[in-house]
């Protein structure tokens, strides 16, 4: 009997230790999601990954976003990841791995459970006016990648815009920049 017990607690230490300690990045877990994925996968995979740590925060916020616009219709063509990937590239200067990696890891983690509040107020709170102006732009391009965004993409959009404490103008503006024949509303 005691070497069964023996074996089952062993068995259970050692699980344990491999585990993800969520404990230690317990803020991380809950508030970015996505960032805690990256860090994780990062760890697991021994990957270099040559950005500093605030950096990689807002990435995965970004990620986590654009994630969101892209799967409103529950499905995400390969145009939306592409236009997720140049945004990754364009914004942040990443290596194509990188983003790669980053749109991979967004669109894995999101789905509608996601604490969307916390996702918005720490992009809000990470972030200038300016760059969540610019960020709106790199939402529509999101949504209009898979030939036209859809209201229910549009909509998505205007929500993450009124959480980012965005006007309704500049809302407006960036939606404009869409073609009319490529949006919906």
């Amino acid at each position: 009997l005691s070497r069964v017990v023996k074996s089952s607690m062993g068995r259970r230490s050692e699980a344990l230790s491999a585990a993800p300690n969520r404990e230690e990045y317990f803020e991380d877990f809950i508030k970015n999601k996505v960032y805690y994925r990256l860090r994780q996968r990062l760890a697991n995979e021994g990957r270099p990954f040559e950005i500093p740590e605030s950096s990689l925060r807002k990435l995965g916020l970004a990620g986590g976003l654009m994630a969101r616009v892209a799967e409103v219709d529950r499905e995400v063509t390969g145009g939306e990841t592409s236009a997720m990937i140049e945004a990754l590239r364009r914004g942040w200067d990443l290596k194509q791995d990188e983003a790669d990696f980053v749109a991979e890891v967004a669109l894995a983690e999101v789905t509608p459970e996601m604490d969307y509040y916390r996702l918005t107020r720490e992009f809000f709170t990470t972030t200038d006016e300016a760059e969540r102006v610019r960020f709106l732009d790199v939402l529509f391009s999101v949504a209009v990648a898979d030939g036209s965004a859809s209201n229910a993409e549009i909509e998505e959009i205007r929500a993450i815009a009124l959480a980012l404490k965005l006007t309704h103008q500049q809302f407006i503006q960036a939606k404009v920049k869409v073609p009319r024949e490529s949006r919906e509303t």
